[in-house]
Order: structure tokens, then sequence, then C-alpha cells
């Protein structure tokens, strides 16, 4: 798509973008975590930056994850060229604790699901 829309030559001649193939996803989440900011189209991307701490420009009218914009790591913009580069080069204003623990779960699921069957299973 880079490509398509003339944006690839620019974009490999920058000293701060890197261009790779295709990673695995412990790869791909180690350069996340190392990542000044995320640049998207896609939807889980978003929620991984998030959970990572790490500012996401996604590059779509709309998000499933709201937690991510209503917390300020998140920032919708339309497929603008001047629009996506304004909001990567911005200093971001400094958004709010990362509770992601708190809006996706606490990470305890297993446990509650297997207190849950015990209970149930000691009541009958």
């Amino acid at each position: 798509m880079l490509k398509s829309y003339g944006l690839y030559e620019e974009l490999i001649g920058c000293e701060n973008v890197t261009i790779t193939k295709p990673l695995g996803y412990v790869d791909f989440l180690r350069l996340i975590h190392e990542s000044y900011k995320v640049v998207t189209d896609s939807g889980g991307l978003q929620k991984e930056a998030y959970l990572c701490s790490v500012p996401c420009v996604t590059i779509r009218r709309s998000t499933e994850w709201v937690e991510t914009l209503d917390q300020g790591w998140n920032k919708l913009c339309a497929f603008d060229k001047d629009e996506i580069v304004d909001l990567v080069l911005s200093q971001d204003p400094e958004p709010k604790v990362n509770n992601s623990r708190l809006i996706f779960g606490r990470g305890n699921t297993s446990e509650i699901i297997r207190d849950a069957i015990i209970y149930r299973y000691n009541k009958k």
C-alpha cells in the first residue's frame, strides 16, 4: 500500500523509520515495546501498543478499542499524509496512567473461572 500511494520511497529515507518483512509475534511485540510511537491501520495493534504503554496513531475513522482513545494513548486520523506526520511528530499530552489491567481485566480470568467451576461443583 505504501508503494501504491507513493509513500514507500519517502519512508525508506527516514532515519527513524524501519521497514521490515513480516515478523513473528514475539519479535513484533519487542519492536512495539521499544518504539516511541506506533502508526497503524490495524485493530489489534492499537491494543498491543496500549498494553506496552506506547502511544499510537491509528489511520482509521473509528476503533473498537475506544478505551485507548479515552486514556489518551491512541489518536485516530484519516488517511492524510500531513495529519499523520503531524500526529507522529507531535508531543502527546501526558497520557493518563496506563491502567490496562483494570480496563482489560486483571489477568486473573483463569482463576475466576476455576473458582466458579469449583463453587458450582461443590454446590451439588
